[in-house]
């Protein structure tokens, strides 16, 4: 099962349901995936200055463009993984007093 996976099951588990987030919170669940969130994807800026916007671009202009569809591709599944978990982290607030406190 796939990250992805993972985090989409969180997803149901926690829409409108105070229950479910409940007992993500009980597990540390709201810490988790917030630690997640910042340490494997770090700000667009970065991403950025590694790849050189400049060499990139020059790229597709001299036809290359082979080289950028699998970074294109990863870089689809990345946004994919933070919009669900940035759901869950919405719906784990949304619900839960408690994970309200602890995200201030």
């Amino acid at each position: 099962m796939g990250c992805i996976t993972v985090y989409q099951v969180l997803m149901n588990l926690t829409n409108d349901n105070p229950i479910g987030c409940c007992q993500v919170a009980v597990c540390g669940g709201l810490g988790v995936i917030a630690s997640l969130l910042v340490a494997h994807f770090p700000s667009p800026q970065s991403g950025l200055q590694e790849e050189g916007l400049e060499h990139r671009i020059g790229s597709l202009q001299h036809g290359s463009s082979e080289m950028l569809e699998g970074k294109s591709g990863q870089a689809d599944q990345d946004l994919d993984l933070v919009v669900v978990a940035l759901g869950v982290l919405c719906n784990l607030v949304e619900k839960d007093e408690g994970n309200r406190c602890a995200a201030t």
